[in-house]
């Protein structure tokens, strides 16, 4: 088995590059390359987003967001009906509630996952930051990101506090992007 992978390096089925080390013909951006410090960077709902990989860049199958959750900070309640969401802390706890389950505390090198349709929210209830990867599946969640967000200096660590208007630019991003806000 170890072989089988070892010979697929470098083959479209990675989706890098072919045999003869031509462009994988899949995409044209098959291979992307992100430093979180240069990465385009929003705050939302009072916590920070760095977009990492984009649906335009991994051809609309996923996105990979970094975010940054600060003490007592969060998403309201929320369901998203397009994409799954897997979440992996790298830094602090995280807690999420699903639905009438009861909530999980998450620390560093947990992964949780979240299929579409299922009502959800996190929050750092701890007293320091907590930083997470968000993976989802397929791509859309970093267009409402850039939508509802407000831009921020790449490599921004700390967030700004959301406005009212801030708040109704979320509502009219998320319908769009097919995420049910229930507050």
């Amino acid at each position: 088995m170890l072989s089988n992978i070892s010979q697929m390096r470098g083959t479209s089925q990675w989706g890098l590059t072919d045999r003869n080390g031509s462009v994988c013909p899949r995409y044209p951006h098959c291979m992307h390359k992100t430093d979180i410090r240069n990465a385009p960077t929003f705050g939302l709902v009072g916590d920070v987003y760095a977009l990492l990989v984009t649906g335009e860049q991994s051809g609309g199958c996923f996105s990979l967001t970094h975010s940054i959750v600060p003490p007592g900070s969060g998403p309201p309640l929320h369901t998203h009906t397009r994409e799954s969401e897997t979440f992996t802390i790298l830094e602090g706890v995280v807690t999420f509630f699903q639905g009438r389950l009861a909530p999980v505390d998450l620390g560093p090198g947990s992964v949780i996952h979240l299929e579409a349709q299922v009502p959800h929210r996190f929050a750092n209830l701890s007293n320091r930051p907590a930083r997470m990867l968000i993976l989802t599946t397929p791509a859309g969640f970093e267009r409402m990101i850039v939508e509802a967000g407000t831009p921020l200096p790449p490599g921004t660590t700390t967030p700004v506090e959301p406005t009212q208007a801030d708040l109704a630019r979320l509502r009219t991003a998320c319908e769009r992007a097919g995420i049910v806000l229930h507050v």
